[in-house]
């Protein structure tokens, strides 16, 4: 009974995202100009907020911090930002996981395809920890 009210409960709340996706200008804040606003030292850009600001380091040596943009106005989530700094390269990499059936999903697919082996296993790893800790706190709610 508890797997068919949870169903039930996360399709309810990814209909609640149907009308909301990632528009350009959101996915390019979070793919290329939420790297200079850190280089800056500059705020987010005015109407919009970071929530559920997660870090995970991952063997490999790569660390990915996870967190929720949200339009202020109508507290609907705009992107999943994902920074991914690699200790091995030292590289930063800037990705957003857009939300819904947004245009961007190819491009965002486009990304993780070029990813390397060792990198694509990392972010496998950190989404399942990330997302295993989001259902956990809606099965709890329950």
């Amino acid at each position: 009974m508890k797997k068919i009210i949870l169903l039930g409960l996360l399709l309810v709340g990814f209909g609640c995202f149907a009308q909301n996706e990632t528009t350009e200008k959101e996915y390019n804040y979070l793919t290329k100009g939420l790297k200079i606003q850190k280089e800056s030292g500059l705020d987010v850009i005015a109407g919009y907020e970071f929530k559920n600001e997660e870090m995970l380091f991952i063997d490999k040596g790569f660390a990915f911090t996870f967190s929720d943009f949200i339009e202020k106005s109508t507290g609907n989530l705009k992107g999943v930002s994902v920074v991914i700094s690699s200790q091995i390269s030292g590289n930063t990499y800037y990705v957003c996981i857009p939300v819904n059936k947004s245009a961007y999903n190819y491009v965002y697919e486009k990304v993780i395809d070029s990813f390397t082996i060792d990198l694509a296993k990392a972010y496998a790893k950190a989404l399942s920890i990330r997302y295993a800790k989001i259902d956990q706190q809606i099965v709890d709610k329950i």
